[in-house]
Protein backbone atom coordinates (compact mmCIF):
# COMPACT_ATOMS: atom_id res chain seq x y z
CA UNK A 1 0.00 0.00 0.00
CA UNK A 2 1.37 3.59 -1.02
CA UNK A 3 1.68 5.70 1.29
CA UNK A 4 -0.37 8.37 -0.15
CA UNK A 5 -3.33 5.50 -1.27
CA UNK A 6 -3.10 5.49 2.63
CA UNK A 7 -3.57 8.60 3.41
CA UNK A 8 -6.50 9.38 0.92
CA UNK A 9 -8.45 6.02 1.47
CA UNK A 10 -8.50 6.98 5.10
CA UNK A 11 -9.58 10.69 4.74
CA UNK A 12 -12.10 9.85 1.91
CA UNK A 13 -13.66 7.24 4.05
CA UNK A 14 -13.56 9.13 7.46
CA UNK A 15 -15.14 12.36 5.34
CA UNK A 16 -17.92 10.23 3.83
CA UNK A 17 -18.80 8.83 7.10
CA UNK A 18 -18.98 12.17 8.79
CA UNK A 19 -21.08 13.48 5.10
CA UNK A 20 -23.33 11.09 5.66
CA UNK A 21 -24.16 11.83 9.26
CA UNK A 22 -24.30 14.93 8.61
CA UNK A 23 -26.66 15.19 6.41
CA UNK A 24 -28.91 12.58 8.20
CA UNK A 25 -28.50 14.75 11.10
CA UNK A 26 -30.00 17.84 9.34
CA UNK A 27 -32.65 15.58 7.57
CA UNK A 28 -34.05 14.30 11.46
CA UNK A 29 -33.88 17.46 12.89
CA UNK A 30 -36.01 19.72 9.86
CA UNK A 31 -38.56 16.46 9.43
CA UNK A 32 -38.80 16.65 13.36
CA UNK A 33 -38.70 19.37 15.22
CA UNK A 34 -40.55 18.51 18.27
CA UNK A 35 -37.43 19.15 20.98
CA UNK A 36 -38.84 17.00 24.24
CA UNK A 37 -36.76 17.59 27.40
CA UNK A 38 -38.35 15.87 29.93
CA UNK A 39 -37.87 12.03 30.91
CA UNK A 40 -40.91 9.75 30.43
CA UNK A 41 -40.18 6.33 32.88
CA UNK A 42 -42.09 4.22 29.66
CA UNK A 43 -40.14 5.61 26.93
CA UNK A 44 -37.47 2.78 26.66
CA UNK A 45 -34.66 4.94 24.77
CA UNK A 46 -33.51 6.58 27.44
CA UNK A 47 -31.95 4.03 28.48
CA UNK A 48 -31.01 2.05 25.12
CA UNK A 49 -29.51 5.20 23.38
CA UNK A 50 -26.72 6.04 26.01
CA UNK A 51 -25.96 2.60 26.75
CA UNK A 52 -25.30 2.07 23.00
CA UNK A 53 -23.56 5.22 22.85
CA UNK A 54 -21.17 4.07 26.00
CA UNK A 55 -20.88 0.73 24.45
CA UNK A 56 -19.89 1.98 21.23
CA UNK A 57 -17.32 4.69 22.53
CA UNK A 58 -15.52 2.43 24.79
CA UNK A 59 -15.41 -0.62 22.17
CA UNK A 60 -14.36 1.62 19.24
CA UNK A 61 -11.57 2.48 21.81
CA UNK A 62 -10.52 -0.52 23.13
CA UNK A 63 -10.19 -2.62 19.83
CA UNK A 64 -8.69 -0.01 17.80
CA UNK A 65 -5.92 0.20 21.01
CA UNK A 66 -5.53 -3.77 20.95
CA UNK A 67 -5.22 -3.65 17.04
CA UNK A 68 -2.49 -1.60 17.39
CA UNK A 69 -0.67 -3.52 20.21
CA UNK A 70 -0.68 -6.31 17.56
CA UNK A 71 1.40 -4.49 15.33
CA UNK A 72 5.10 -5.26 15.25
CA UNK A 73 7.52 -2.96 15.01
CA UNK A 74 9.65 -5.74 12.57
CA UNK A 75 6.92 -5.60 10.38
CA UNK A 76 6.32 -3.28 6.75
CA UNK A 77 5.31 -0.39 6.71
CA UNK A 78 2.53 -1.25 4.36
CA UNK A 79 1.52 -3.98 7.00
CA UNK A 80 1.00 -1.41 9.45
CA UNK A 81 -0.59 1.09 7.65
CA UNK A 82 -3.35 -1.49 6.43
CA UNK A 83 -3.51 -2.43 10.29
CA UNK A 84 -3.97 1.11 11.34
CA UNK A 85 -6.59 1.48 8.42
CA UNK A 86 -8.26 -1.73 9.70
CA UNK A 87 -8.74 -0.57 13.40
CA UNK A 88 -9.61 3.20 12.07
CA UNK A 89 -12.22 1.49 10.34
CA UNK A 90 -13.30 -0.39 13.03
CA UNK A 91 -13.51 2.81 15.25
CA UNK A 92 -15.29 4.50 13.00
CA UNK A 93 -17.91 2.09 12.74
CA UNK A 94 -18.42 1.52 16.15
CA UNK A 95 -19.41 5.36 16.43
CA UNK A 96 -21.18 5.92 13.36
CA UNK A 97 -23.60 3.31 14.15
CA UNK A 98 -24.44 4.44 17.96
CA UNK A 99 -24.84 8.06 16.33
CA UNK A 100 -27.18 7.03 13.96
CA UNK A 101 -29.25 4.92 16.39
CA UNK A 102 -29.33 8.00 18.42
CA UNK A 103 -30.15 10.81 15.77
CA UNK A 104 -33.08 8.01 14.44
CA UNK A 105 -34.22 7.56 18.01
CA UNK A 106 -35.08 11.36 18.12
CA UNK A 107 -36.45 11.34 14.87
CA UNK A 108 -38.81 8.33 16.94
CA UNK A 109 -39.67 10.63 19.66
CA UNK A 110 -38.09 13.74 19.47
CA UNK A 111 -36.21 13.70 22.82
CA UNK A 112 -33.33 15.74 22.92
CA UNK A 113 -31.26 13.90 24.46
CA UNK A 114 -30.88 11.27 22.24
CA UNK A 115 -30.27 14.30 19.51
CA UNK A 116 -27.62 14.95 22.21
CA UNK A 117 -25.73 12.09 21.98
CA UNK A 118 -26.00 11.19 18.62
CA UNK A 119 -24.15 15.22 17.51
CA UNK A 120 -22.06 14.38 20.34
CA UNK A 121 -20.87 10.90 18.62
CA UNK A 122 -20.39 12.78 15.51
CA UNK A 123 -18.10 15.80 17.19
CA UNK A 124 -15.72 13.20 18.43
CA UNK A 125 -15.74 11.65 15.09
CA UNK A 126 -14.83 14.77 13.36
CA UNK A 127 -11.73 14.90 16.05
CA UNK A 128 -10.68 11.65 14.96
CA UNK A 129 -9.63 13.35 11.40
CA UNK A 130 -6.90 10.97 10.26
CA UNK A 131 -3.49 13.06 10.34
CA UNK A 132 -0.28 11.79 9.66
CA UNK A 133 1.38 13.06 13.54
CA UNK A 134 -1.71 10.71 14.75
CA UNK A 135 -0.86 7.88 12.73
CA UNK A 136 2.98 8.22 13.31
CA UNK A 137 2.15 8.50 17.13
CA UNK A 138 0.15 5.23 17.17
CA UNK A 139 2.16 3.08 15.66
CA UNK A 140 5.55 1.68 16.25
CA UNK A 141 7.48 2.64 13.31
CA UNK A 142 11.65 3.33 12.90
CA UNK A 143 13.35 6.54 12.22
CA UNK A 144 13.21 5.63 8.38
CA UNK A 145 9.37 4.97 8.49
CA UNK A 146 8.55 8.13 10.85
CA UNK A 147 10.24 9.91 7.95
CA UNK A 148 8.63 8.34 5.14
CA UNK A 149 5.25 9.74 6.11
CA UNK A 150 6.31 12.84 7.10
CA UNK A 151 7.80 13.17 3.62
CA UNK A 152 4.34 12.10 2.29
CA UNK A 153 2.23 14.67 4.09
CA UNK A 154 4.06 17.77 1.78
Amino acid sequence: MQIKSFLRTLTLLHGSLIFGLIVFALFVYFQNRSFKVGTDSHDYYLYIVPTIALLGYFLGKYLFQKQLQSVNRKDDLTSKLTRYLTASIIQYALLEGPALFALASYYINGNALHLVIGLSLLAYLIKLRPKIDTVIKALPLSQTEEQQLKRSEH
